[in-house]
């Protein structure tokens, strides 16, 4: 599945993987934006309502959980990956208990990173048009 047209908001302090997710991520025809915080991650994603979130959780300020958490209050329907080097099934556990989707280690092959992008997308518009959205 190419991602043409939906908007990926990717929220990670390493510029440099930001700025690669960003690329590949267009190539695939996403509309990608790029923050570098949790605090920044929240404005962009609830200002601009992205179909998918990538959040790592190590962050400065506000990290990826506190970040997620908010973010679930007003838009629990998005789905949100974490893409973390933090790869213990505590940090598994605990992203996916504030709110995240799913979990995948850093660094993902590109393949795994667009087939699991392109399938949380899918489980999404088919949640929404089953009409089991909670926004």
């Amino acid at each position: 599945m190419r991602l043409d047209g939906k908007k990926i908001l990717v929220a990670d302090d390493e510029i440099r993987l930001s700025q690669l997710l960003a690329m590949f991520l267009g190539e695939q025809g996403a509309i990608v934006e790029t923050v570098h915080n949790g605090q920044d991650a929240f404005r962009a994603a609830t200002m601009h309502r992205p179909d998918a979130i990538i959040m790592d959780l190590n962050m400065p300020g506000v990290n990826g959980l506190e970040a997620i958490r908010s973010l679930r209050m007003t838009l629990s329907d998005t789905p949100i990956l974490v893409l973390t080097g933090y790869c213990t099934k505590e940090h598994f556990a605990q992203a996916l208990e504030a709110g995240a989707t799913k979990c995948v280690a850093k660094p993902p092959s590109l393949a795994t990173l667009t087939d699991t992008i392109s399938q949380l997308l899918e489980d999404a518009e088919e949640k929404n048009n089953s009409g089991e959205s909670d926004d």
